[in-house]
């Protein structure tokens, strides 16, 4: 099973263990999904980075449709360059990503940061 395989199969279980409509996640949960999304991603954008994007994505979903967690796999798909049109990011999404392209640029490698500005390009979100 691929690393990404594996954190929407988490993504999925926590879904599935909410008991409401809207998506309350209790704390060991949240630092567990933020340290396996940050275990996806330090070595392409850098912990710091990582951790700080996932734990705003959480702060915009909460509350919210728990399927809204599947947006943190398409999230960090989207850096592993395993993302395709198949999955679900708004504009906020695209927003949050180009803004922490921004902010992790000067720690990220050349090459990775300009394959990524390019994908941004390619789905229509670079501003």
């Amino acid at each position: 099973m691929r690393p990404i395989d594996h954190f929407f199969s988490l993504l999925a279980q926590i879904e599935k263990s909410q008991q409401s409509p809207e998506l309350t996640l209790k704390r060991e949960t949240t630092d567990h999904l933020i340290h396996e999304f940050s275990h996806l991603l330090t070595p392409v954008i850098g912990g710091p980075a990582s951790e700080d994007l996932c734990f705003r994505t959480l702060e915009r979903i909460h509350g919210k449709n728990p399927e809204l967690l599947q947006k943190l796999g398409s999230i960090a798909a989207f850096f592993l360059d395993e993302y395709d049109d198949t999955m679900d990011l708004d504009e906020e999404d695209w927003a949050e990503i180009q803004e922490t392209l921004g902010d992790a640029s000067e720690e990220m490698h050349i090459d990775t940061l300009t394959t990524l500005m390019g994908e941004l390009l390619t789905v229509g979100k670079l501003k």
